[in-house]
């Protein structure tokens, strides 16, 4: 997965203020204490390189604008999400290309601002798309299925924030408002859905009302208003990280009762002076070149202490960390060492991945013992919206160009425990 609530900033919406709270406060609940060390130390992962795609190659069919996410089939083709391009490739466990579907459109089997790419309860492959969430339905050989939305019954408005399917269950996190006798009701919900969008399960949901003033509709919607991670486990439930400042994980069943919480002890990654002014010229070089507004907002002196969660090739939670990322021993530009949890929330390892990897432009996920990594899907993505019409302010002429998107894709092998 690529987290989902990562990708928020890219919705152009208008702005106001929702208080809005992701997680029901819940007070019995067993908590599991970590210390700072792993029961069984740190391994380094085995890694075998099943194919690249795209980049340079002169091959039509490797070329990509942005890919959203992936999903893999049984028989280990995987499929990609182009959300530029609007269309679903295919390519077998080797790498060799099998098919191509969907297109942009209203039509059938067509969509538009696509969001992510689901291996449905059903068997079959999801697209969910738009402002107002639909969901295109596909056979895993592209023959065309429903078209449904994923709309609340009654919304006015309906902006998705992030879906994971896994291990027959979909969760969808959704904001969606209403308006009735001059107020207006925002939701922010985590629903279990079912491959016909039909709500299964409530993990949580919570609203807020407050009167219109006059006729003009404003909406915004802030990261404080949302988790800033979680994944859909293997056994259906949820794992959820609220702040990054944090190291706290709630467990939530299928019923959005709070199983259990995680914590470990954590000391915060301090980023360096140098760091700091690194992202600083990060943030006017990437401005200058896609044509972007320079991005003035103060960065923060620490790593957040949780960036990601992932359930990882042996179906347990992992963890990325700040320090797992950028600390000591972690060599740069890799993709770096998660925390591994088991099922009782016990700090089972830390696992070392040594692959290319570049943070700020780069994106991954585990899909079952893979690892996908989306090299310069982060910039393809910013340069997108900048064509798209926003506008930029810069002091210099740029071509706007940046390297096509490459794909590469690992056989992770993980030592016995």
């Amino acid at each position: 997965m690529i987290g989902p609530v990562n990708r928020i900033a890219e919705w152009l919406v208008p702005s106001a203020f929702l208080a809005l709270s992701l997680m029901p406060s819940i007070a019995l609940a067993d908590t599991v204490t970590n210390t700072d060390a792993p029961q069984n130390g740190r391994v380094d992962a085995g890694l075998d390189e099943l194919f690249q795609l795209g980049g340079f190659s002169e091959a039509d069919e490797e070329f990509f604008g942005v890919v959203a996410n992936a999903i893999l089939a049984e028989n280990g083709d995987s499929y990609f999400l182009d959300e530029q391009l609007c269309e679903v490739r295919v390519f077998d466990a080797s790498g060799e290309y099998q098919r191509t579907f969907g297109r942009e459109g209203e039509g059938p089997g067509e969509f538009r601002m696509a969001r992510d790419l689901l291996l449905l309860p059903n068997g079959s492959v999801g697209v969910i798309y738009g402002q107002q969430t639909r969901l295109a339905s596909y056979g895993l050989d592209g023959t065309i299925g429903p078209d449904i939305s994923l709309t609340p019954e009654g919304t006015r408005f309906a902006f998705m924030m992030g879906a994971q399917s896994r291990g027959g269950q979909m969760v969808l996190q959704q904001h969606s408002s209403t308006i009735k006798d001059n107020e207006m009701t925002s939701t922010m919900s985590m629903l279990g859905m079912d491959s016909e969008g039909n709500v299964t399960h409530t993990y949580s949901e919570t609203s807020n009302t407050s009167k219109m003033n006059g006729p003009n509709i404003s909406i915004s919607i802030s990261s404080d208003d949302m988790a800033n991670a979680w994944v859909l486990l293997e056994d259906g439930s949820l794992a959820i990280n609220e702040s990054g400042d944090e190291y706290r994980i709630d467990i939530l069943d299928s019923e959005g009762e709070l199983l259990r919480t995680i914590t470990r002890e954590y000391e915060p990654l301090a980023r360096s002076k140098d760091e700091i002014n690194r992202i600083k010229a990060e943030r006017r070089e990437r401005a200058e070149r896609d044509g972007g507004r320079i991005d003035d907002e103060p960065i923060d002196e620490f790593y957040d202490v949780i960036l990601d969660l992932h359930v990882g090739p042996d179906g347990q939670l992992w963890v990325m960390t700040g320090r797992g990322r950028f600390g000591e021993g972690v060599a740069e530009n890799t993709l770096g060492t998660f925390d591994v949890f088991d099922a009782d929330g016990r700090f089972e390892r830390q696992v070392s991945i040594d692959v290319p990897y570049m943070g700020g432009s780069d994106e991954f996920e585990f899909l079952g013992d893979r690892l996908y990594v989306y090299e310069e899907s982060r910039d393809a993505r910013t340069s997108m919206y900048a064509g798209h019409g926003m506008e930029i302010v810069t002091d210099q002429e740029t071509d706007g160009e940046i390297d096509p998107l490459t794909i590469w894709c690992w056989r992770i092998t993980l030592p016995a425990s």
